[in-house]
């Protein structure tokens, strides 16, 4: 179907009106596309040329910050940005397929003016895009499906190929080659098509064409099977053929190691399963095998209570698929032993362990938040950043705690200029929320059907007592046993700001690497159950900020610092139980690291010669290996700088002697004689023994 196009008149007063209420225009159109759906926004803005300048991506939740995504529009709009947008909305803040929510969009680049679709937006004088609605949404596999379809049909760009990419918003601008390209809605229908029928007629997808890091079908009833069977399965001949010194066979062994990825050295967990199932996948097992191998061992890891099990299924099919999509044709076959155990315990789905602190105390909550902002008007002119450091927390914790007021009709955010956000403007709303969600002590009772805000259902009641300003007195710290305890950063998830006591006026600030370190020690274990933690820079950051004011610059280098000198420690501790091999893998690696190090000017090589020192020292105790052959080892290589030093000081010691020598020769006197030889007189004595001789043997005979 094709669509006639708007009159020339009809199609200026839409773009002035879009003009005119940017904001207003921005939120119909992200509502157009996510209405009804809940998930991550992305957007993305371009300052520039987009064949020079890079694309920079901001995530906002749907639907509670979408008023907010607009507004960001709109100012990104006014300075004369490129704008896009994803096609669909996301369950992690990440682009990928693995993380595409189902959507009922279809979308196409490079299109020509006849295309039927339901929106066509003119991006530059000879480029459109067409958006087309579904009737129901569709997963992000059965889109690229379609899209790929469509872009051959049409002769699209390649790019349409891929049901994640940005696409253009009508009201930003096109940059290309410099210019300057207004981009609206150039036609616009009420078609919706029907996606079975689309999915019909489009050719089915190949089973091992399952791109790099998309999903794989598991046939999870096998896969419970053989995990309940787990022990058997690494125990059968098929298994059992897995040569020792192998990746796949350490890591059978309970060794971790570390992959050099890029330019970063990654120990995770997963890619220690990826290597695992994919080493399986090599010898010829069955995706459900492979699954269930790399579930055991998430399990045994902490990956599964960490993360959640809807995680480590998606992290299992998708690096399954990588094997296919890296390593095609590979012939398998279903493994042959025998199974102990014919009931399977069913994978019941379960969350993922929450990192938040159970007694930390909430610092601030939106009705908190409101009622500081009436109580303080000197707090409301201020601007993001310095709002946020007066409240005592983070400029992110502030954007959605004033999102929430926003979604509210509370607050407005004045926006007098470009930048960031500007000054609070009170709207003189009433906020409901029960006294129980907001003050401690015990809930008050209300009647059952009274009616609650979505303000009040988003947040999370608490039995902790809180911080509120003027509300709650903040507690009293206990007295540190001594006066480091006293100056030291508060442990991660303390709280910080109204009720965290502050370090003492004019104290010495320390070092910037001794200050990162301490800070490392404090957050690595929890204060209270001694358990151990994960470290993230941002809690780092807002640490030193109590401590001393430094660049950020040169904060985040001492905190990569501190970070490697840690990995590379962590190595070291565990040299002794190393393998011959793995040491010498490890010592090349520090010595990479270190020529890499040095040549990028960094300080990790520090940290890397040590490690190589430790290893050659652990290698140079260990006995000689049985079956080794003997043959140059290269760890084993004296240091040719020493060793020329070393013989050119020999040959000065030598050369000095000599000269010694003929110096005393020289100047001593030669020696006489203490007799004369006389030859002739020997000479006749000779023959004189020897007559002697011979006579004496003729008598005897």
């Amino acid at each position: 179907m094709t669509t006639e196009p708007r009159p020339p008149a009809q199609l200026a007063g839409e773009i002035a009106a879009q003009l005119e209420r940017p904001t207003a225009y921005f939120r119909t159109w992200i509502d157009s596309r996510f209405a009804g759906q809940r998930g991550f926004l992305c957007l993305g803005y371009i300052d520039g040329d987009p064949q020079i300048e890079d694309l920079r991506q901001k995530w906002y939740v749907y639907p509670l910050e979408a008023q907010r995504a607009a507004a960001d529009l709109a100012d990104y709009a006014a300075r004369g940005f490129n704008l896009y947008m994803a096609p669909c909305l996301f369950s992690e803040r990440t682009r990928k397929y693995t993380y595409a929510l189902p959507s009922i969009w279809l979308w196409a680049d490079d299109v020509p003016a006849s295309t039927p679709c339901t929106d066509l937006v003119r991006t530059s004088e000879g480029s459109r895009q067409a958006w087309a609605q579904l009737d129901r949404p569709l997963s992000a596999s059965d889109r690229k499906r379609l899209q790929s379809v469509w872009q051959q049909k049409l002769g699209a760009d390649t790019c349409t190929s891929n049901a994640v990419h940005m696409g253009r918003v009508p009201g930003g601008y096109n940059r290309k080659r410099h210019g300057k390209f207004l981009v609206y809605v150039e036609q616009h229908t009420e078609r919706i098509y029907s996606a079975d029928l689309l999915l019909s007629k489009a050719p089915a997808a190949p089973a091992h064409d399952q791109g790099r890091g998309e999903i794989a079908d598991l046939d999870m009833p096998q896969v419970e099977q053989h995990l309940a069977n787990i022990d058997a399965l690494l125990l059968s001949g098929r298994a059992q053929q897995i040569k020792p010194g192998t990746q796949s066979a350490r890591i059978l062994a309970g060794e971790m190691l570390i992959f050099p990825v890029k330019n970063r050295q990654d120990d995770s967990r997963s890619m220690n399963g990826y290597v695992l199932g994919n080493g399986f996948y090599m010898r010829g097992f069955p995706d459900d095998e492979i699954a269930a191998v790399m579930f055991y061992h998430y399990r045994k890891w902490g990956v599964e209570r960490d993360k959640g099990t809807v995680w480590c299924k998606l992290d299992i099919g998708r690096s399954i698929a990588r094997m296919h999509a890296e390593k095609p044709g590979v012939v398998q076959s279903p493994t042959r032993y025998r199974k102990l155990t014919t009931t399977a315990e069913p994978i019941t789905d379960t969350p993922a362990a929450s990192r938040a602190r159970h007694d930390r105390p909430r610092q601030l909550d939106p009705l908190m938040l409101f009622n500081r902002y009436t109580s303080d008007p000197t707090l409301c002119e201020l601007s993001r950043k310095p709002r946020a450091a007066a409240l005592g927390i983070s400029t992110a914790t502030l954007d959605r705690l004033d999102a929430a007021l926003r979604c509210e009709d509370l607050i407005d955010i004045d926006r007098p200029g470009r930048g960031l956000p500007g000054r609070v403007v009170i709207l003189g709303g009433v906020i409901n929320i029960p006294v129980r969600g907001v003050l401690s002590g015990q809930p008050v009772a209300t009647a059952p059907d009274a009616p609650r805000s979505a303000l009040e259902c988003a947040e999370v009641t608490q039995a902790a007592p809180q911080c509120i300003g003027e509300t709650h007195q903040a507690p009293t710290p206990p007295s540190p046993p001594d006066a480091r305890a006293a100056t030291a950063p508060p442990a991660r998830g303390a709280s910080v700001g109204v009720c965290s006591p502050q370090a003492p006026a004019g104290a010495p600030r320390p070092k910037l690497a001794d200050a990162v370190r301490e800070v490392f020690d404090r957050l690595r274990v929890d204060q209270d159950t001694g358990e151990r933690r994960r470290i993230y820079s941002k809690h780092v950051r807002e640490a030193l900020a109590e401590m001393g004011n430094w660049p950020a610059s040169v904060v985040e280098r001492a905190i990569e610092d501190e970070r490697q000198r840690r990995r590379i420690a962590a190595i070291v501790a565990d040299i002794q139980g190393m393998t011959p091999g793995t040491l010498r893998a490890q010592l090349r690696l520090m010595e990479r690291l270190a020529d890499k190090s040095r040549a990028e000017g960094t300080n990790l090589y520090r940290y890397a010669e040590w490690a190589a020192r430790e290893m050659r020292a652990e290698l140079a105790t260990r006995p000689a290996e049985a079956g080794r052959k003997p043959r140059k080892n290269c760890e084993a290589l004296p240091n040719l700088r020493a060793a020329g030093e070393q013989q050119q000081a020999d040959l000065w010691q030598v050369a000095e002697r000599g000269l010694a020598e003929l110096r005393a020769h020289r100047a001593a006197p030669a020696p006489e004689p203490a007799h004369q030889v006389d030859y002739a007189a020997e000479k006749v004595n000779l023959l004189a023994r020897l007559y002697a001789r011979q006579a004496g043997q003729a008598v005897a005979q």
